[in-house]
């Protein structure tokens, strides 16, 4: 299919592109990705364009994006968004008559994993560049269960992933790409609360975290000492530390 050839194609461009950007990139817990199931891929969100491009680029699940719908507005851009597999999501800012398009998204993405595809959703709603995780939105748990609620049959996964920068925004710096475990979404069917936390708790020990009041100094002290932010294993060690 021509699409699946083109996007295979600008992955690999894109791989040796952010390969050249920074230093390194290291992928732990891949052996977590698993295989001939519907997984929903719920990530931290620090750096906007690129955190997407990361996970394109460096797993094999070639997958499908939940992206915020105000790049969408240009109808030529819109479709070569579309071509490389991203769906508009809509946010209160966007309209509350927008707001309804997002059953149409949600409806494609179901779609999608009902086809034993990939959608990644970034559960915080939008990015920070602040070394924290932050409360995550109810999109994807809705997502998950109108899949099973389609198909009742579905192996459908939630995969929480960890993504962590030396430094957001400069050539050089290294990143760490944390896979967790895969969660079983069957068993939360109609337990939106408990799945929502099961996610949460599951991307913590996979994000390098700093408090808001105290980010710069903590940030500079860890620097200082060189500690790999991108490792949240040696992170939270050099904290207790």
């Amino acid at each position: 299919m021509m699409q699946d050839l083109f996007n295979a194609v600008l992955r690999a461009y894109v791989k040796v592109a952010l390969n050249v950007y920074f230093n390194r990139i290291r992928v732990h817990g891949a052996a977590h990705i698993p295989k001939k199931k519907a997984v929903l891929l719920v990530a931290n969100h620090q750096n906007a364009l690129i955190d997407p491009i990361l996970l394109a680029t460096h797993t094999r699940l070639n997958p499908y994006f939940l992206t915020r719908a105000s790049v969408f507005r240009k109808s030529f851009v819109a479709k070569i968004l579309n071509f490389i597999r991203m769906i508009p999501v809509y946010r209160v800012r966007d309209g509350l008559r927008n707001m309804e398009k997002n059953q149409e998204s949600f409806e494609k993405s179901v779609e999608v994993l009902r086809k034993k595809g990939c959608m990644i959703i970034f559960g915080e709603g939008n990015h920070g560049t602040s070394r924290s995780l932050r409360p995550l939105k109810k999109g994807f748990v809705r997502i998950a269960f109108q899949a099973l609620q389609e198909d009742p049959e579905l192996d459908l996964v939630v995969l929480p992933v960890g993504i962590n920068y030396t430094n957001h925004q400069a050539s050089g710096s290294e990143v760490g790409i944390y896979f967790g475990e895969a969660i079983p979404a069957q068993p939360y069917l109609g337990k939106p609360l408990q799945l929502l936390r099961a996610v949460e708790t599951a991307l913590q020990p996979l994000v390098s975290q700093i408090p808001e009041e105290e980010h710069a100094e903590i940030t500079q002290a860890l620097i200082k000492r060189k500690v790999k932010l991108s490792d949240p294993k040696l992170f939270a060690k050099a904290c207790l530390g």
